[in-house]
């Protein structure tokens, strides 16, 4: 009984080996059995192409399945429903993030799926704003990954002005004038 439990183990093992860091392995209080799921949940897709995506500073659009942002201060917001969003990039780099006008925190996003929501948030309505953390950090976007069944919503565009100038103008996020004003 012994020989079996430590085989049913190995396997378990290489499961999770095989599966990478997507499969959770749980165990009950006695030990004696084992059962394991995938930890990703199912999303539903925003392709960088939504209609309900503003797109503010400079991005290349020139290619329909992602939106290349340079600069610092280029940035999209957008209005989601559910509890929680995650951000599909192409490359990794260092983001500024705001959820429901939160002050603006900094997340290193990594090439593929980066959550953005630290805890689920309150089911309703929610606002986005995800851009650039630096000045050197360029944004790669694909899309936006959200509960199942949840949506994005159309977002009121705001008067905009451009502030074009040297590194007084396009420093660190929060940091300078044009953000400022």
């Amino acid at each position: 009984a012994s020989k079996n439990r430590v085989q049913n183990h190995f396997r378990l093992l290489m499961l999770a080996l095989a599966a990478g860091p997507e499969l959770l392995l749980a165990q009950n209080s006695t030990g004696a059995s084992v059962d394991f799921k995938l930890a990703t949940q199912p999303s539903t897709e925003v392709l960088a192409t939504d209609p309900n995506i503003i797109y503010i500073g400079r991005w290349d659009r020139s290619q329909p399945q992602i939106a290349y942002g340079y600069w610092t201060g280029h940035y999209l917001r957008t209005k989601f429903t559910g509890t929680t969003v995650s951000v599909r990039l192409e490359k990794g780099t260092r983001l500024a993030v705001s959820i429901d006008g939160e002050p603006i925190r900094f997340v290193a996003a990594n090439a593929g799926l980066t959550p953005l929501s630290e805890q689920p948030l309150n089911p309703g309505d929610h606002l986005l704003q995800v851009g650039s953390g630096s000045q050197n950090e360029e944004v790669a976007f694909q899309g936006l990954a959200l509960d199942v069944g949840a949506t994005t919503k159309p977002v009121a565009p705001k008067p905009i002005i451009e502030f074009i100038g040297d590194s007084i103008t396009t420093m660190f996020v929060g940091n300078n004038f044009a953000w400022a004003t």
